[in-house]
């Protein structure tokens, strides 16, 4: 420390956050402004928040083509790992040299990938370049959400979120038709290769969006590389962990303990490094703010909920009521409508100050209620099966943009790349988590080893009512689980910056 800084410069995390303060932009944006930025930011969240959906209905064709059925898995378990382990990086790399040179590497880096994943000739080189993909794809998420931000005010954060989550939760439940119709009527290859005009068209709207946006003020600072490594370490065997549970029961220890001892040997040492870290990639700081931990718990819980839903669904009316994958994508219109109404409806609610508290409970509350008349009734495709997804997507769409909102709105100005992308990480372990568990539940109850999709049409249907009742169930647990948690929050909304 030099003589000019003096003790005006305090290390630790106090001195973290005076120095983020100096670096907090300052100009007053007006609407037209931040709708311009918002709309801009729409077709990047898109492209990332659709591939979590979109590709798994192309495993199947995928398998044909290239073969070794017994990796077709990891095509979208390796871009889950990758992005879930890039997402934090992201974030603190844009809190340190700004939102645009790091959101024009990650769009680069992912159509560029999903570019050579359409032109793979071999299943061993998808999971190459599906990897590449993912870790362009763990920025697009959090530095979209951080960029409204940093431009809109606190008191009307929430609604411009909203508008971001309405499209979070339109590709979630359109990626799985647009998947089917593009592998149906064209390739699995089209899946690809339509991020390839997608990321160009997403490339020049964000640049052009993001010219006024203010810069942030470049300062040379270590980088985490330790942090990021065991953080990459902790989560992959985490999840490969977690995925290989659904691979029969045949030497499951040999195959999973390791993985888990090591991913908690990781996440341990993660923790006492970050205490130490200059500039840490999770700052220790964050997870004192209750607030920040809550949400992150929240936002995990219901992306269980959401993605696992997702997945449970369509399967439960292909297996169960024998519906094409255009009759499937019929019957899932209500949800793909409310749950972008659910987000606009809880931004126009923050914006008027609305509780996040009461927000998210009463996004729960409504998720529970459906997911247990949809555990206790198993209504057939109808009216009474399109209305309990209307109240489910309704509950999905109040919960999402409010943990992002009260994230952003607990920290300073300075912080606010690394929160988003913190609860951003949290919500994508938590869809990772909810496939992997509600598929080994599912699986295990109907007694099919391995998973093998093609095997639910031998299962009696009795037996599959069995199984998607008990996973509709456990769904309805977590919410519950989320229920409780959100009303842990605070009655007052967080202002730290706005």
């Amino acid at each position: 420390m030099t003589k000019a800084e003096g003790p005006s410069a305090p290390d630790g995390p106090r001195g973290a956050r005076a120095k983020a303060a100096r670096r907090a932009p300052v100009r007053r944006y007006d609407h037209e402004e931040i709708l311009r930025i918002v709309i801009g930011m729409m077709p990047v969240l898109f492209m990332a928040a659709v591939d979590q959906t979109v590709v798994s209905v192309a495993l199947v064709a995928i398998s044909r083509d290239l073969g070794q059925v017994e990796l077709v898995p990891w095509v979208a378990t390796g871009y889950l790992i990758a992005s879930t382990v890039s997402t934090p990086v992201y974030g603190k790399l844009s809190d340190l040299f700004g939102r645009w040179p790091v959101l024009a590497v990650a769009i680069c880096v992912f159509v560029v990938a999903s570019t050579l994943a359409a032109l793979a000739q071999t299943m061993p080189q998808l999971l190459a370049f599906r990897l590449l993909q993912g870790l362009g794809g763990g920025g697009l998420i959090p530095l979209a959400q951080t960029v409204v931000g940093d431009v809109a005010p606190g008191h009307l954060r929430g609604r411009y979120q909203g508008w971001l989550a309405s499209v979070f939760a339109a590709a979630a439940v359109l990626g799985p038709i647009a998947g089917g119709l593009l592998t149906e009527y064209i390739s699995w290859r089209a899946v690809f290769a339509a991020y390839l005009p997608l990321g160009i068209a997403g490339f020049l709207v964000a640049r052009r969006a993001l010219r006024t946006l203010e810069p942030i003020e470049v300062r040379r600072r270590p980088i985490d590389y330790a942090g990021a490594l065991l953080l990459g370490v902790s989560i992959s065997c985490l999840l490969i962990g977690l995925t290989a549970l659904g691979g029969g029961r045949e030497g499951l220890l040999t195959r999973v303990l390791p993985l888990f001892i090591v991913g908690v040997l990781a996440g341990v040492g993660l923790v006492a490094w970050e205490r130490r870290a200059p500039e840490p990639i999770l700052p220790p700081s964050l997870f004192a703010n209750r607030v920040i931990t809550l949400c992150c718990i929240v936002g995990g819980l219901g992306v269980f909920v959401m993605i696992g839903t997702s997945v449970l669904v369509p399967m439960a009316l292909q297996s169960m009521h024998g519906l094409r994958a255009d009759q499937v994508a019929l019957a899932l219109v209500p949800l793909s409508f409310s749950a972008p109404c659910g987000s606009i409806l809880c931004g126009k609610l923050m914006s008027r100050m609305v509780s996040f508290r009461y927000l998210l409970a009463a996004g729960q509350a409504t998720c529970l209620l459906a997911m247990l008349l949809l555990a206790i009734l198993m209504p057939a495709p109808g009216i009474g099966f399109g209305l309990l997804l209307v109240v489910l997507g309704l509950g999905v769409g109040l919960t999402m943009p409010a943990t992002i909102a009260a994230a952003q709105m607990a920290v300073g100005p300075g912080l606010i790349g690394v929160a988003t992308a913190t609860t951003a990480l949290t919500r994508t372990l938590g869809g990772a988590v909810g496939v992997a568990v509600l598929g080994t539940v599912l699986f295990a109850v109907l007694g099919i080893g391995g998973g093998a999709m093609t095997d639910l049409a031998a299962v009696p249907y009795d037996t599959l009512e069995t199984g998607f009742r008990v996973t509709y169930g456990l769904t309805a647990a977590i919410s519950a689980l989320s229920l409780f948690t959100a009303l842990r929050l605070p009655r007052a909304n967080p202002m730290a910056n706005a």
